[in-house]
């Protein structure tokens, strides 16, 4: 068998319902037989990590080979077969007929008759024989329809032709349609049949025409295969081989070329570039899909791209094969093989594209089919595709995270570089652009869905237009964000640099892609540039220009993780530009990594590493990294991969020191872009996937020194001519006029140098033409977002200004310096030049060292307004509102009537804080541009006055004047007066610490304000912050909010889980002032904060409490926020400036210092400590640290989670690293602050400083400790550097924990940890250590053994699956004796193996085994003669004077009296505790393996002891260690009852009845007891919860009462299936006294039931017994008075035994069978059943058969009713027969109830306990007639036959009255004989009795009772025994008989009934066989017969008494 597989990779989704084909050429051995088959399977599958999972097995498809079995013969053949397609006809509006014309030349010897001609359509064709139907299927339809059973073989079903023209053929020939399937189905070929008597020539054409109808109307160029086969015999024969004709066209002629756009399609699937491909890249691949709705067979397919993109490289499609590749950019595939209308061919092309940059390609597809001989039809299709374009690539793009971890808010920084005008890329760029498009991928959200502003939108370069002429918005039809440019202003241009910042949200799980792109659009919406998979580093190069390679981590977007790295610093020994330094970057992993990972190190793209890596200083407090060889992509220089060696440990400090080459320029933009990030990765598997990927951490890089970072000069007017002040801002990289550790030529002086024309005033001082600070108002200056801010420069008095030319000016800095942090801005007044053409434009600021050598430069234009730094905005625009508040923006009318009339241009420039909106002015004819400070006028012709429109300054400041120059004839300059300024409140805000950390943690603020407007109750308060250094937290922003703010005063603390909160135990400086109620505190955006206060605020000082992070670790001087006042209806009441804007002073406020290098607290332990435990404190500050030799230091320490205790100040501490420094500590009072003073050398840069001193863990908290180096010169602190840390693992809480054990013994015993987890997981895992030399055998719940480590060299048990009280239990067994000082260590770990809670216990010796039995002579609790024995065996031996001390029960024992007294002798010790116990020397030594018993007297104690072990313990003569235990229960003692005993007052079954409890107790309870418990348990429901206990003592309750001591429960409990009842008594029975109470139980269902009984005593058994509780069941029988169906007759119900009835009301219920009927006509009460009984009865229902019920109401002095007694009735016998026994539900019962009205059953009869009878089937035909006094005289027919047998006998029975009792006796006369001419009887005559029938008299059995005693009645019968033959009743005549009768005479005269009695007297036949009834028959005896026997009425008076037979009648 051979097995062949074809594997299809899908390049696309395949759905469900749809139909999929393909075509595979697969060859088959040309050798076949008729069984040769082949079978196809079909899997689909899905790979999964290289494997492949099977998904869909479809159903096998057999191929049978048979038919193609052919017997080829040389003597059959065919030379030439030709095929011309003839005309075509439309049926039905459907093109579907389509005529062949067939020409064939037969070889050989030609076609012999009989021979058969098959031609087959290839391809095939599938047409109905229903023209008005064509085929309309796919070839899978098709071919599924040749067989259902999924096997094929090519002939199947023929019928006839139906458009076949035989031609040239034989006119007889026949013609067979081939179709699939059934018949009816598609076909597919013809065979022709030649007839018998005919034949075809050979070398001969013959000719003929087929018109194939059904076929659907499509293009076709087909062909057709023949093979003749020759007849040989019959069913046996030769074929040809195979021929194929020439093709031919399917349809109407066409042209040989014309469009067929309908028979092809070409579709553009994807390109490598998932969006636009970028113009100039390498060659492009594109995917086109090729629809060829065409049958052709060798046909061409051509494939042109056609201009102005091209040439395509090459081409190859699946199915085609590879393009042959010709010129204009053809592709062309020409093969054999054929073109299915159902299949598509994707092909793939590469392709270049080009300097041409287009909107869409244009597509040419032909198909060359030839046709005939030597023709060709050509079918074309041009398409055109907009799927793929042609656009330029940006020049550059970076988006940059700064916190790329899954489900985090994080900053995105974005930069885009324009491409450059090259001459031909930019063509299409011909308007203007104004929309930048970010798209991200899918999962990143901004909190919101839909359209909406972007989260912290801001600008970052200048190029951007400040806020709001850039905004940022979302929106649905779009997957990311559009930066759009104000129209008005001149929007994105080429060659240009942007960047802005956004914020987002992370998705939660790894997107599948995380591919950005940028896109330039313009305002026509066209894409103008773009770049795809935008790299975090700026750089020119993405993993889309490089389709046919991988994807490296330099190419593509950025990469999200799970986890961060912590980065400490980033520290670089020459920051200084284009140097190559030492970079050291100290970090801490989240996770461990291992041999396989490898750390890659990206810095901005304009970094260069070097592949050394350097070993760190020994200074540094952090461990080397386990780093091996670095690598240095080429194509990345700024990428360093380090692979590891060994194993990184997570939450350790390591360090990397590296080489880095600075860049060589340095702009601002990459100054604010400068971040740094780390990655860990595993190498092996690709990087995009999420398992491969570990941590990741960002971090702010140092500044590149060589360039200020900023500078700008600006003037105030544009007066020619005039002094006027220009201000300079500049912001230094590295510190001017300070000395420092590390650079001693650092620069100290700063020179300015003025633009050609301007000049210094000619003087020296630097008074005379300088002002330290600029007013940040000024419009011309750029106003700072947060975290900048203006700094002055020192006091004048410090500086020494000197001036070279008047042009250049030098200002040597004293002993004030300035800082790079700062942006500072001073005012130089100069002399601006007289003309314009002299004046220079650049400014540029230097500074020097004390040698003259330049530092840092910056040159800047003074009247250009780049270079603008790039966190600015232009203040915002507040109107007027309702509130009377003075607008912000005022109207200020200027006059012109002094000016020329015409147009003419006027420029407006303001004073200081003012600013001009673009549009200035709204009037006609007057055309104004505002800008800042600077308005420019166009004003027409008769214009005399204009109002422009100003924003006022937000706060007061100096008026100055206006200048307003005139530009037209004349020149002139105008001066006027500012209008007044509005007043604002004041703003402050600062940390409890009074600093904030430069470091992403959580911190607090306070927010103290001033306001000078009431804010009603509902108004609202927004403080903003410009900058993104700080944000707030969105979950609860304010810790002052509580829940309900008009009941809850106390204020709630905030918590954030996500958060590190900063130690913070002092709040020194903090805002104390009143804080409002507020009723809500929401972050619209991570910037603003909005909340509304519930109360209303009159003018005063109040503080809010706020939190937030520093995400960015940015270090600033002070915090620069914007406050808005709001009413209820969000009207605003005033406005306050930013922060650090004003001149005013700024005390209070909190900066963000820079962090400290390294800081780290150790503890010894992770379990809390009762007594202070040694912290050791590491420090180390960074290079930043600056000073001058008046500057003392000294640090603050705030503790978190330690306590020092009681302490009077002071806090011993001590100094480890260095070793020669001393420290002193003193405790800040009233928090755990330290302050730590010491000598100026401990505070060195980098040095590693540890510090020890003492201090309390406190359970479950994280130790933290913050630091701030505080730094004093004169009175004045500042704080110089501040750094925090938190310890990952935290203080372990105490677990909760104890442990028991088994006896401890080396053979194994079993260890239970019970312990308490409050807040327990499942996932939860818990790490047992046990001692050394302890091993497992089994666990419970399971455990594994943990990996060994180093750090616990003892083994460790894992247990999983942890719960609240969680008992674990361990099978252990120790190889030898293990000594008592040991310990066991817990720790509770969570799901990521973290510790979560420990505990350290004190463990337990181990020691041999030995056995022990416990004997005793007595069980009886407190026996005196009791007698123990104890039996024990050694498994190692003991010598001579070794010890056996024995712990007991708590019993008394007397072991001086041991036995025997050879080997044991009673001993005392003081070290064991003697509690107890007893203690044994040996006298002689103990053997391994040998029973020794000792034997003493004790007393049994009263109760059990709950401790009831025996343990043996053995020590050898030194008492050191337990030698061997052993371990054995105890024995129980027990009382005794001395009787017990139950009573229930009902027997009915599942009835609740009271019951009577006694007993009493033969021993006595403990003399302790004061309540005891007595406790009933039996099978389940036998108590009842409901009804417990009877109250014997409530009124009317009557229940026996015996000579005993009645008890009352005071409580009852039942469990929940009412199997046990436990009664509980405040007291305390006494032996040998009587006690009774009641209870309720529930009676069983059988008649016996078995209780347990037992005593109880504090939760002990003290007596128990059991007993069996059987109840009485009544008995009774149901005498009848007639046997015979559907009889009335009457009845006795007779009581023999049942339970008695209580209380003088009562009845008796009997329920009958279904049928029977009963009255209480015959009503007679009788026995102990009072004579005032009375009767009712109930009719039969659905559910249950008639009731008979006997009720009475006294019992006249009697108080109980006792059996027996007996009633009567009248019952009417049931229509069916059936037994004497009826067990099902409605058979009979009786039941006796208490109470007239069935009140409560007392006793029940059940099925068994009552006797009843069963009904016999009645005669045909039954009379009876008296003939006189003493005879009567009977005729029967039975209509019954009885089998022969010995006992076949007629009963004639007669029930008679017990007042007038009459006795039957057989007759006189013959009972053979027949009688005659009877008279009232059912018949005139009748048969005797068979022949030697024998008549008896029956014996009587009883004496008759009395009639006032018995309702029974009299029975007498006589027994006619026929002989042993078959007795014949059905077809027989009737039989007669008679019987005489006689009564009882009292006084010679006989008795007579009472007419009541007379009419219940019957007459009863039976006929028995074996003793079984067979028919009865039954009628009242009735009177004597008056009627006279000669009367003309044979039949008698038969009105007067029916017969209970049908059919039967008598008289009486």
């Amino acid at each position: 068998m051979v097995t062949g597989y074809l594997f299809l990779l899908l390049r696309s989704a395949l759905f469900s319902d749809t139909a999929y084909s393909f075509v595979v050429d697969w060859p088959v051995d040309p050798i076949v037989d008729s069984n040769t088959s082949t079978t196809w399977s079909l899997i689909a599958s899905r790979t999964y990590v290289g494997s492949w999972l099977e998904i869909q097995r479809f159903e096998n498809w057999v191929h049978y080979l048979r038919d193609f079995a052919f017997m080829e013969s040389a003597s059959t053949s065919i030379n030439s077969f030709q095929v011309s397609a003839g005309n075509s006809t439309d049926v039905s509006m459907a093109e579907s007929l389509h005529e062949f014309e067939f020409s064939i030349n037969l070889g050989a010897s030609g076609l012999a008759g009989g021979g058969r001609l098959r031609l087959i359509a290839s391809p095939l064709l599938g047409w109905s024989s229903d023209p008005s139907r064509p085929v309309n299927t796919s070839i899978l339809q098709s071919i599924w329809l040749m067989d259902a059973f999924r096997y094929s073989g090519p002939w199947r079903q023929t019928r006839g032709c139906g458009g076949f023209w035989p031609g040239s053929l034989p006119g007889e020939t026949q013609c067979s349609i081939m179709e699939y399937g059934p018949a009816g189905g598609p076909a597919y070929g013809l065979q022709l049949q030649i007839p018998n008597r005919s034949a075809l020539l050979a070398n001969r054409a013959y000719t003929f025409t087929l018109a194939v109808p059904g076929i659907q109307s499509f293009q076709a160029v087909v062909h057709w295969e023949a093979i003749a086969f020759q007849r040989v015999s019959d069913d046996v024969y030769e074929s040809s081989a195979v021929l194929r004709s020439n093709s031919a066209m399917l349809g109407a002629p066409v042209d040989k070329a014309h469009l067929c756009a309908s028979c092809l399609s070409l579709n553009v699937l994807y390109g490598s570039y998932t969006y636009p491909a970028p113009i100039g890249s390498i060659i492009a691949t594109v995917e086109l899909e090729l629809e060829l709705k065409i049958f052709a067979y060798n046909a061409s397919v051509v494939l042109r791209l056609l201009p102005p993109l091209g040439p395509l490289e090459t081409c190859e499609a699946p199915g085609l094969g590879q393009a042959t590749m010709g010129a204009a950019s053809e592709a062309r595939w020409q093969g054999d093989f054929v073109l299915y209308p159902h299949v598509s061919y994707v092909a793939s092309c590469l392709l270049y594209n080009g300097p041409n940059t287009v909107a869409y390609s244009s597509w040419s597809l032909t198909v060359e089919a030839p046709v005939g001989g030597t023709e060709t039809i050509n079918f074309e299709a041009n398409v055109t595709s907009t799927k793929y374009l042609v656009i330029p690539v940006l020049s550059g793009g970076q988006v940059l995270p700064l916190h790329p971890l899954l489900g985090r808010w994080q900053v995105l920084l974005v930069r885009m570089v324009t491409p450059v005008r090259d001459g031909f890329s930019l063509l299409h760029w011909t308007g203007t652009a104004h929309q930048l498009q970010l798209v991200m991928p899918v999962g990143f959200s901004f909190g919101f869905e839909g359209h909406g502003a972007c989260t912290n939108f801001r600008p970052v370069t200048s190029a951007l237009p400040p806020l709001p002429f850039t905004s940022c918005e979302t929106s649905a039809d779009l997957p990311g964000i559009r930066i759009m440019i104000d129209g008005n202003e001149v929007g994105f241009e080429p060659e240009r640099s942007y960047a802005f910042q956004v914020s987002l949200e992370n998705p939660r799980s790894f997107p599948l892609q995380n591919h950005w792109s940028l896109r330039l659009v313009d305002d026509n919406n066209l894409l103008v540039a773009q770049m795809e998979d935008v790299p975090s580093v700026l750089s020119s190069v993405t993993a889309a220009l490089r389709p046919n390679d991988p994807d490296e981590l330099y190419d593509t977007s950025f990469r999200l993780f799970e986890k961060p790295i912590l980065i400490h610093a980033i520290l670089a020994e020459d920051a200084a530009a284009g140097r190559s330094t030492r970079l050291q970057i100290e970090f801490t992993l989240s996770t461990p990594l291992s041999l396989g990972d490898v750390l890659v190190l990206t810095a901005p793209s304009a970094f260069r590493w070097q592949p050394v890596l350097y070993d760190p200083s020994t200074q540094v407090a952090a461990t080397a990294f386990p780093a091996g060889l670095p690598e240095v992509p080429a194509f990345a220089p700024w990428m360093l991969r380090v692979d590891i060696l060994g194993i990184a440990l997570a939450d350790i400090n390591y360090v990397l020191v590296a080489n880095v080459t600075n860049p060589e320029a340095w702009s601002s933009v990459d100054m604010d872009m400068n971040y740094w990030q780390l990655e860990s990765l595993y190498k092996h598997t690709a990087f995009s996937r999420g398992e491969s990927r570990r941590d990741t951490g960002v971090k702010k890089g140092y500044d590149v020194i060589g360039f200020l970072k900023h500078c700008l000069a600006r003037t105030s007017n544009r007066l020619r001519g005039f002094e006027t002040w220009v201000s300079l801002t500049f912001q230094l990289s590295e510190p001017l006029g300070l000395q420092s550790w590390r650079q001693a030529d650092a620069p100290s002086k700063l020179r300015i140098a003025l633009p050609n024309g301007f000049q210094l005033p000619d003087e020296t001082s630097c008074s005379s033409f300088l002002q330290r600070y600029a007013d940040p108002e000024n419009p011309q200056l750029p106003s700072l977002q947060f975290p900048r801010s203006y700094g002055p420069l020192p006091e004048l008095n410090q500086l020494v200004c000197s001036v070279t030319q008047r042009t250049v000016l030098d200002i040597e800095l004293g002993s004030s310096p300035l800082l790079p942090n700062l942006v500072y801005a001073f005012r130089l007044r100069v002399l601006s030049p007289k003309l314009d053409q002299v004046r220079g434009r650049y400014w540029s600021l230097q500074t020097l060292t004390s040698e003259g050598v330049v530092k840092e430069s910056c040159a800047v234009d003074l009247w250009d307004s780049s270079g603008l730094l790039p966190d600015v905005a232009l203040p915002a625009v507040y109107d007027q509102d309702r509130s009377g508040t003075p607008t912000l923006t005022t109207a200020y009318p200027i006059s012109l009537a002094h000016l020329p009339q015409g147009p003419m241009t006027l420029v407006v420039q303001a004073s200081d804080g003012f600013s001009f909106p673009y549009n200035c002015v709204r009037e006609s004819m007057v055309t104004c541009v505002g800008s800042r400070a600077v308005a420019t006028l166009s004003v027409g012709a008769d214009v005399s006055l204009i109002t422009l429109k100003v924003r006022m300054p937000t706060w007061k400041a100096s008026e100055s004047p206006w200048s307003l120059t005139f530009y037209g004839s004349v020149q002139e300059e105008l001066q006027t007066l500012a209008s007044p300024i509005i007043q604002t409140p004041l703003v402050r805000i600062q940390s409890p610490l009074n600093t904030f950390r430069a470091e992403p943690v959580l911190q607090s603020a306070v927010l103290n304000l001033r306001t000078s407007k009431t804010i009603p109750s509902g108004g609202y308060i927004e403080l903003s912050l410009p900058g993104s250094a700080f944000v707030f937290v969105p979950e609860k922003p304010c810790s002052s909010l509580g829940e309900d703010f008009q009941t809850l005063q106390q204020l709630e603390s905030s918590s954030h889980a996500d958060a590190t909160v900063i130690p913070q135990g002092c709040t020194e400086g903090s805002l104390t002032c009143s804080r409002p109620l507020i009723f809500s505190c929401q972050v619209p955006e991570a910037t603003r904060l909005r909340v509304q206060v519930a109360e209303t605020l009159s003018p005063g000082s109040y503080c809010l409490d706020f939190e937030g992070l520093v995400p960015d670790g940015r270090t600033v001087p002070e915090f620069p926020v914007q406050l808005v006042t709001k009413d209820a209806d969000g009207y605003t009441l005033e406005i306050a400036p930013l922060l650090g804007q004003s001149s005013q002073s700024l005390s209070g406020m909190a900066p963000v210092v820079q962090r400290a290098a390294h800081l780290s607290l150790c503890y010894p332990s992770r379990l809390p400590s009762a007594d202070p435990a040694q912290l050791v404190l590491r420090l180390a500050f960074s290079s930043l640290l600056l000073s001058s030799n008046q500057l003392s230091l000294f640090a603050r320490l705030c503790f978190a989670g330690v306590d020092f205790g009681a302490t009077n100040g002071t806090l011993p501490c001590n100094v480890v690293s260095p070793e020669d420094a001393t420290v002193s500590c003193s405790i800040i009072p009233g928090c755990t602050c330290v302050t730590l003073q010491s000598s100026r050398d401990l505070f060195l840069p980098f040095q590693q400083v540890a510090i020890s001193l003492p201090a309390i863990l406190a359970p479950s908290a994280m130790p933290g400790l913050d630091l701030e180096l505080l730094g004093q010169l004169g009175e004045s602190r500042f704080i110089l550097q501040a750094a925090s840390y938190v310890a990952s693992l935290p203080i372990l809480p105490l677990l909760q924990l104890s442990i028991t054990a088994t006896t401890p013994i080396l053979d194994g015993f079993f260890a239970q940890l019970q312990l308490e987890i409050p807040n327990a997981s499942f996932t939860d895992v818990l790490d047992v250590s046990l001692p050394v030399g302890l091993f497992v055998d089994t666990c419970s719940p399971v455990c594994l053994k943990a990996p060994q480590s180093d750090a616990s060299p003892e083994p460790v048990w894992r247990f999983f699956g942890m719960d609240e009280v969680t008992i674990l239990t361990m099978e252990l067994y120790a190889s030898s004796p293990l000594s008592a000082q040991n310990f066991w260590r817990v720790i509770l770990r969570d799901k990521d193996l973290q510790a979560t809670s420990a505990v350290t216990l004190q463990g337990f010796s181990v020691a041999y085994s030995a056995s022990l039995d416990v004997d005793v002579s007595s069980q009886r609790a407190g026996s005196l003669f009791s007698k123990m024995v104890l039996t024990f065996a050694l498994t190692a031996g003991l010598p001579a004077g070794a010890l056996l001390y024995i712990q007991l029960p708590a019993m008394v024992s007397e072991p001086q009296e041991v036995e025997p007294g050879g080997l044991f002798q009673h001993a005392s010790s003081t070290r064991l505790n003697m509690t107890n116990a007893v203690l044994f020397i040996t006298v002689q030594s103990l053997s391994t393996g040998v029973n020794y018993a000792i034997s003493f007297p004790m007393v049994n104690p009263i109760l059990s002891p709950e401790s009831n072990h025996f343990i043996l313990q053995t020590y050898l003569p030194e008492l050191q260690e337990i030698h061997s235990i052993g371990t054995s229960e105890g024995y129980q003692v027990y009382g005794e009852f001395e009787s017990f005993g139950l009573l229930s007052m009902s027997s009915v079954p599942e009835i609740l009845t009271p019951s009577m409890i006694q007993f009493r107790l033969r021993t006595p309870f403990p003399s302790s007891a004061d309540s005891v418990q007595l406790r009933l348990v039996a099978e389940a429901n036998s108590f009842d919860a409901q009804s417990c206990i009877v109250d014997v003592l409530k009124p009317g309750t009557s229940l026996p009462k015996i000579t005993s001591i009645l008890l009352m429960p005071d409580d009852c409990l039942v469990d929940a299936d009412g199997a046990r009842a436990d009664y509980m008594f405040a007291r305390v029975f006494l032996a040998k006294t009587n006690y009774y109470f009641w209870i309720y139980t529930l009676n069983p269902i059988s008649q016996t039931r078995t209780y347990a009984a037992s005593t109880i005593f504090n939760d002990q058994r003290v007596h128990e017994t059991s007993f069996r509780s059987s109840r009485s069941q009544l008995l009774g029988a149901v005498i009848p008075g007639s046997y015979a169906a559907n009889v009335t007759h009457r009845a006795v119900l007779k009581i023999f035994s049942a339970s008695g009835l209580q209380g003088q009301r009562g009845s008796l219920e009997l329920q009958l069978p279904r049928g029977f009927g009963v009255s209480c006509e015959d009503f007679r009460p009788r026995g102990t059943l009072p004579t005032t009984a009375r009767c009712r009865t109930l009719q039969e229902t659905e559910s249950s058969g008639a009731r008979l019920q006997i009720y009475w109401r006294s019992l006249f002095g009697e108080s109980e009713l006792k059996p027996p007694f007996e009633v009567a009735f009248t019952l009417m016998n049931s229509n069916t027969t059936g037994t004497d026994t009826d067990d099902s539900d409605d058979g009979w019962m009786a039941t006796m109830y208490e109470g007239e009205n069935q009140d409560f059953a007392v006793d029940f009869s059940g099925h068994a306990g009552l006797k009843t009878f069963a009904v016999c089937p009645a005669f045909l035909e039954f009379s009876l007639r008296r003939e006189d006094a003493f005879t009567i005289s009977i005729v029967m027919r039975t209509g019954v036959d009885v089998p022969a047998a010995f006992d076949i006998l007629f009963r004639v029975e007669l029930r008679s009255s017990l007042s007038a009792p009459a006795e039957v006796y057989c007759p006189e006369t013959s009972v053979w004989q027949p009688r005659e001419e009877l008279v009232g009887h059912v018949s005139s005559t009748a048969q005797g009795l068979p022949r030697y029938t024998v008549c008896v008299q029956e014996p009587r059995a009883t004496t008759p009772a009395d009639y006032l005693s018995s309702a029974s009645q009299h029975i007498s019968a006589v027994l006619f025994h026929l002989p042993y033959s078959r007795f014949y009743g059905q077809q027989a005549e009737s039989q007669g008989l008679e019987v005489r009768m006689q009564r009882s005479q009292m006084a010679f005269a006989p008795m007579e009934p009472s007419p009541n009695e007379a009419l219940a007297e019957r007459v009863n036949v039976n006929l028995e066989s074996q003793g079984q009834r067979i028919s009865c028959a039954s009628l009242p005896l009735g009177q004597v017969a008056l009627v006279d026997a000669s009367s003309t009425d044979p039949t008698g008076d038969l009105g007067d008494l029916t017969a209970d037979v049908a059919g039967s009648s008598a008289t009486g």
